[in-house]
Parts: C-alpha cells; sequence; structure tokens
C-alpha cells in the first residue's frame, strides 16, 4: 500500500501541486488586499440574513470558480502515459480514491474557508464534514474530458446548490444526508478514470470539428487583440471595475433592493461596457480580408457564434461582478438584468457585424445603441421585456449572419 501511495504521489501530486501553488499564491494575495476593504465577519453575518437561494448561488459559483481552477491543474495528469498503464491494473476505485486522496485534499483547504461564510446551523465539525466532501466530485468532473466531465460537474455543482439551500430549512437531516453522499460519491465520483484514455484518443481523432472550428476563431481573435492593442484592453478595464466598486458601496452604504438595486445595476453595466465595440473593431482592422473568408470550412451560422463570443468575454466578466455585487435585487430582476445584458451582446455584435461590409467606424453608434437599451430596460414592463428580448435576439443572430454572408461573398477569391 505504501509503494502505490508514493507511485501515485510521483505520477499524478507532484505535477498537480506544482500546476496549483501559482492559483494558491494568486487567492492568498487576493485574500490578503481584500482583507483591507471587507469586513469578513459583517459578510458572514449578511450571508446569514439573506434568502437561501442567494446565499446558494453565491456560494455555489465560488466553490466551482475554485473546483475548475484545481481540475484544470489536474486535468493533464490523465493524459499522461504512465496513467494509461495504472487505468489498466485490476484496482478498485476505493483504492484509487484512498491514494488520490493525500495530495488532492490539497485543493480542499480553500473550499473551508469559503464554507466558514456558509450560515453555521450545527457544530463546526458536522457542518465542514457534511459539505466540504461535496467538492471532491465537483473537482474531478471538472478535471475530465469529455461528455461524462461535462456530467458529473454539472450534477455535483446543481447537488451542491440544492443542499445548501435545504440545509437552511432541515440543518440536522440534510446535514447526515449529505454526509452520507459525500461518502458514496468519493470512489464513484473516480469512475470517469477509467473511459479517460478513451475520450482523449477520440479527442484527438476529431481535430476539426464544429466545436473546434469555433474555439479557434474565438482564440484567434482574442489573441489578436491581446496582442495588438493590450493597451485598449487593459483601459476598458478602468469603467468596469469603478461600476463594480459603485456597486458594492451602493449596496454596503445604501438601502437598495428589488427594482432600485436593479436600476443601479443596469446604468453601470452600461457604463461598463461603453468601450466594447472600439475592442471588436480593432480585431477587425488588423484581420482584414482573413477575418472570415468564404473558403474556410465553416457555415456562416458557426461563425456568427463565433463572432457573438469575443463580445461575450468581453461583456460577461463586468456583468457578472455587478450581478454578484447587486444581488439584493432579488431572482426575478436578476433574470431581467441577465436578459438586459444579452441584449446588448447581441445588439453589439449586430452592429459590429455591420461594420464588416461597410468599415465605418460606428463607435457613435454603439454608444447610442447601449443607451437606447438601457432606456428600454428601465421603462418596459419587466413581463413585457423578456419576450421582446427573445425576438431581438433572434433577428439580430439572423442579421449577423447575413452580413458575414456578404463579407464572405465579397472576399472570395474568383479562380
Amino acid at each position: 500500500m505504501r509503494s502505490s501511495h508514493f507511485i501515485f504521489f510521483r505520477v499524478f501530486g507532484v505535477p498537480f501541486l506544482r500546476r496549483l501553488l501559482p492559483s494558491f499564491g494568486f487567492l492568498l494575495a487576493l485574500v490578503y488586499l481584500s482583507d483591507a476593504v471587507v469586513d469578513w465577519t459583517e459578510l458572514r453575518e449578511r450571508l446569514q440574513t439573506d434568502e437561501p437561494i442567494i446565499v446558494s448561488l453565491s456560494l455555489t459559483a465560488v466553490i466551482l470558480a475554485w473546483g475548475l481552477i484545481v481540475g484544470r491543474a489536474l486535468r493533464p495528469a490523465w493524459q499522461q502515459p504512465t496513467y494509461r498503464f495504472l487505468s489498466r491494473q485490476p484496482l478498485p476505485l476505493w483504492r484509487w480514491a484512498v491514494s488520490f486522496l493525500p495530495f488532492l485534499s490539497i485543493g480542499l483547504i480553500p473550499v473551508v474557508g469559503l464554507w466558514w461564510l456558509a450560515p453555521h446551523y450545527l457544530k463546526a465539525p458536522f457542518h465542514y464534514l457534511a459539505f466540504i466532501g461535496l467538492f471532491w466530485p465537483i473537482m474531478l468532473g471538472t478535471s475530465f474530458r469529455g461528455a461524462i466531465g461535462l456530467v458529473q460537474t454539472v450534477a455535483a455543482t446543481t447537488l451542491f446548490a440544492v443542499l445548501v439551500i435545504a440545509y437552511t430549512r432541515q440543518p440536522v437531516a440534510v446535514a447526515a444526508i449529505a454526509t452520507l453522499i459525500s461518502l458514496l460519491l468519493f470512489p464513484l465520483s473516480l469512475y470517469g478514470l477509467r473511459v479517460q484514455p478513451a475520450v482523449s484518443n477520440s479527442l484527438a481523432s476529431r481535430s476539426l470539428t464544429a466545436n473546434s472550428r469555433i474555439v479557434a476563431i474565438v482564440r484567434r481573435d482574442l489573441l489578436c487583440l491581446w496582442r495588438t492593442n493590450r493597451r485598449s484592453v487593459l483601459y476598458s478595464l478602468v469603467p468596469a471595475t469603478l461600476a463594480v466598486l459603485f456597486m458594492v458601496a451602493a449596496r454596503v452604504n445604501g438601502d437598495s433592493h428589488g427594482r432600485d438595486a436593479f436600476v443601479i445595476a443596469s446604468i453601470l453595466f452600461a457604463i461598463s461596457v461603453l468601450p466594447v465595440y472600439h475592442l471588436l473593431s480593432e480585431v477587425r482592422t488588423q484581420l482584414g480580408a482573413n477575418f472570415a473568408r468564404g473558403s474556410w470550412p465553416i457555415g456562416h451560422s458557426e461563425r456568427a457564434v463565433a463572432l457573438i463570443l469575443p463580445t461575450t468575454t468581453l461583456i460577461a466578466p463586468p456583468a457578472t461582478a455587478i450581478a454578484v455585487a447587486g444581488s439584493s435585487m432579488g431572482v426575478w430582476w436578476a433574470v431581467v438584468f441577465i436578459a438586459f445584458s444579452t441584449t446588448v451582446v447581441s445588439a453589439l455584435t449586430a452592429l459590429f457585424a455591420s461594420n464588416l461590409n461597410e468599415g465605418a467606424d460606428r463607435y457613435g453608434v454603439s454608444l447610442w445603441v447601449i443607451l437606447l437599451n438601457t432606456v428600454i430596460v428601465l421603462v418596459a414592463p419587466a413581463g413585457l421585456y423578456i419576450p421582446l428580448v427573445a425576438v431581438a435576439v433572434a433577428l439580430s443572430l439572423r442579421y449577423i449572419i447575413g452580413q458575414l454572408d456578404r463579407f464572405a461573398i465579397r472576399h472570395t477569391k474568383v479562380r
């Protein structure tokens, strides 16, 4: 048994810890800097009085984010030749789990700190023992490739969120159930290890799927933006950061709830996305005719998705940060805020698509587009606004596909 632990630590533990140490350093630096402006005890007391669904979503989002970091550090371990050899050995799942536990448990340390913020309904040992183990399948699921990793991650994250909500209603019973589930999932969550070599071979053989083409184009656009106009990207963080800070200040110092918090969040979000169109135009300027050629083996619907994703990548971080800081708006207004963000993404992408063929700088028009969307979401009834969003997004997508078709035809070489 001792020799197997040593082999597992040398093969998996050392590379895993080497990749995870930078993330630990960044996390410690973030906590240290936040300690000067965040009263952790007050934040914990605030979570005690918040709605259970808000507490569950907040804790689940942070824990899932850490799970993605740990999973990314662990994923290369499953691609090693040594793992392929070990996976063929007749070892039961519990033996794998016990061998992985000593070094993978290091990834659980930040979860203990995060779970300290959760409402305590039981004494500390039972409070932590019941839920810390639920992070194990999340961490492993994010490290697996293929459908099995996605299914395990979604299922484990949903289970965690549901149990956190139920924990506020029946603490003793839910803690016992969570402990039992953690013990059952401890070995079962490693089932994905059995199929990882086959999944890796399957993914390697599909070198040019629709998803890989979309990812390649999005990665090209974002790398082009970062390498050619890094200063503009950094400058765009200034209004986004100020908007998030104002939202935090409004929540801490004010008494904004419901629609009032939604109005503040919408206005701050509109301010934070003002530089996005300029960044997209920089990509078009740098790539020129190579932005989307008709000879490429990719359909216009796929290219439209690849055009929307960079816009979403630039808009999603400030939108998420503002929504979390303004969580006092409640679930319903949060849904409306998501719909508003989606509308802005589709509108700016459609405006950018029109610029592909006409070549004019429409930054001023983009400001009016953002302003118009903000006015509509603040004036229109919420029940009417969401159906309008669905129609607007569908029309924008159709328009984007048409503009990409025109652009590809214009830049296709006729032989």
